[in-house]
């Protein structure tokens, strides 16, 4: 009967009390200092997501008042709606919700203390000596098993309402600056197997090309660029660029031009990183590039470099044939490069030499300057059902007389990138179901190498 006064009598403590009234009053006291601090803290982080500009139609609250910037705007909509709880039937009910927030609020505080614990965050440093990451997961998991003993369908409802609005925030990207932890996991995993991944262990079976492209000016090259990205196969994509100069003289806006190849590369959708390097030559910096480019295994295999034509001065794309986010993007870099700074044939030529002395493939692109209107010319090719490759095999060694060393690996390269192609999309065009493949080889072949 005892254990039943402390379900059914809610006044049980009054009861056994000496002083009966000091128990009313202290719970008077109590509730009045938790609604206050409630009221206070529920306006503060109103006006906090106010300022932010997370939510719709709540940017009102975001204005304070006085040199402290109270949030009384914020104050009376915290209290409207603690007023509006008084309606509800049932103080149990109120109870639960209460119990739901709190509950809530110490989980993912709980689960933050965890997750910057585990990936090492260097600004994390906790005061309390005796802090471990496994006392953080041990309160994220009883908050979370509270929630669902003491009222599961209220800790579902509560759950399902903080997804949508992760969800909201995530996909509405808000502009602030508040530091993404989810930027820094994987940081965290990427380094951890970067560290793991094995050089020495990679076959051929599994190769894949990993391309740098090396560009004077974006605004000669953007289908090129497009083209290359294209290709890639999963492999890693760098576009890298030399700015001629001096280091002093360079170094103050190499920032700046790396935020522009960035907003470039976004505006172009594509999965691609930009290089930039100072040299006083462009060999020299094409060296720089072609040596030192990505990171461990990630390193680029095949260097792709634009066709060198003296008679020809490179030719900006017609605006009118690209998007107006890529045009604006191509107005922040400078003029195309005057002919006291461009590559002489002899520098061109070394510069395949530095390639295969560096152990790189090499590919010549030429004539996409005139390939603006690609998906255009694409889709008038796909009328015909058929939409063809031409692989040419060319066998150095017996057209010129020279020891044709590495042939085979370089028919199976061309090969490789032609089938590449082929299984492309292009924009919204697929090709897949309507390429052929065409190989042509010289009759004058060892029959050997013909069949290999």
């Amino acid at each position: 009967m005892k254990y039943m006064s402390l379900m059914n009598n809610y006044f049980v403590m009054i009861d056994i009390s000496y002083v009966g009234w000091l128990v009313s009053f202290g719970v008077l006291v109590t509730l009045t200092a938790s609604t206050l601090s409630s009221i206070s803290g529920a306006a503060l982080v109103l006006q906090a997501l106010s300022k932010d500009k997370l939510l719709p139609l709540i940017e009102i609250f975001a204005k304070g008042s006085g040199p402290a910037n109270e949030p009384h705007r914020a104050i009376f909509a915290a209290y409207f709606f603690s007023q509006l709880l008084l309606f509800l039937p049932s103080l149990n009910t109120i109870a639960q919700m209460t119990t739901m927030s709190y509950l809530m609020c110490f989980l993912f505080i709980n689960f933050a203390c965890f997750f910057v614990t585990i990936i090492n965050a260097p600004n994390w440093r906790p005061l309390f000596k005796y802090f471990h990451w496994t006392s953080a997961l041990l309160g994220t998991i009883l908050c979370l098993f509270t929630m669902f003993f003491v009222a599961p369908i209220e800790a579902g409802i509560g759950m399902a309402l903080l997804i949508t609005i992760f969800c909201y925030i995530h996909i509405r990207s808000p502009a602030v600056d508040w530091g993404y932890i989810s930027q820094a996991l994987i940081f965290q995993q990427l380094r951890k197997f970067l560290l793991l991944y094995d050089i020495k262990k990679q076959h051929l079976k599994f190769w894949r090309p990993q391309f740098l492209l090396l560009v004077a000016n974006p605004k000669t090259t953007i289908p090129l660029i497009s083209f290359v990205n294209s290709m890639k196969k999963g492999g890693i994509y760098t576009i890298g660029t030399v700015e001629i100069g001096l280091w002093q003289q360079k170094i103050q806006i190499i920032d700046l031009l790396r935020d522009k190849w960035n907003k470039l590369i976004e505006s172009l959708q594509i999965e691609a990183f930009s290089e930039i390097t100072i040299a006083p030559t462009v060999r020299q910096g094409c060296q720089n590039l072609i040596l030192n480019s990505g990171i461990s295994g990630l390193k680029p295999n095949t260097v792709i470099i634009g066709f060198f034509d003296m008679y020809q001065a490179p030719q900006a794309i017609n605006p009118s044939l690209i998007e107006e986010q890529v045009n604006t993007c191509l107005s922040e870099f400078p003029s195309l490069r005057e002919t006291h700074s461009k590559m002489t044939a002899e520098e061109y030529i070394s510069l395949f030499n530095d390639c295969i002395n560096a152990n790189k493939n090499v590919l010549i692109a030429r004539n996409f300057i005139n390939s603006t209107n690609f998906k255009t010319n694409l889709f008038s090719i796909l009328n015909s059902n058929t939409f063809i490759i031409d692989v040419w095999l060319v066998p150095l060694s017996e057209l010129w007389g020279i020891e044709g060393k590495g042939e085979i690996e370089t028919f199976s390269l061309t090969l490789l990138l032609a089938h590449i192609c082929s299984l492309k999309n292009y924009g919204t065009i697929s090709i897949k179901k309507s390429t052929k493949l065409r190989v042509f080889s010289f009759t004058s072949c060892v029959e050997k190498k013909v069949q290999q």
